[in-house]
C-alpha cells in the first residue's frame, strides 16, 4: 500500500494554533517537520506531523508552505 503525503519529513513550514490556551489563533515557525504518524482505518487514512520544536502533532490543515497562507488561515478563523 502507498500513503501519500501533503508534507515530508525535513519539509520547513508554518503552524496554525491556538497559543497556550489563548482564544485567538497565531502563526508559530517556521519549523521542520520531523515525524509523521498515519493511521489507517474503517474511517479512511490520517495523518499527524509531528515537530520537535513544538509539543504536540498537527493536522494538515494546520500547516502551511509559506508565511502568507498562514497568516491568511489565522486571520480567516479569528473573524
Amino acid at each position: 500500500m502507498r500513503i501519500d503525503t501533503e508534507f515530508d519529513i525535513g519539509d520547513e513550514v508554518y503552524v496554525v494554533e491556538r497559543a497556550n490556551g489563548n482564544r485567538a489563533y497565531g502563526v508559530v515557525g517556521p519549523v521542520n517537520i520531523d515525524f509523521i504518524e498515519i493511521y489507517v482505518g474503517i474511517n479512511g487514512v490520517s495523518r499527524y506531523y509531528e515537530c520537535k520544536d513544538l509539543c504536540g502533532m498537527f493536522l494538515p490543515d494546520q500547516l502551511f508552505k509559506t508565511l502568507e497562507l498562514a497568516i491568511a488561515d489565522a486571520e480567516a478563523l479569528n473573524k
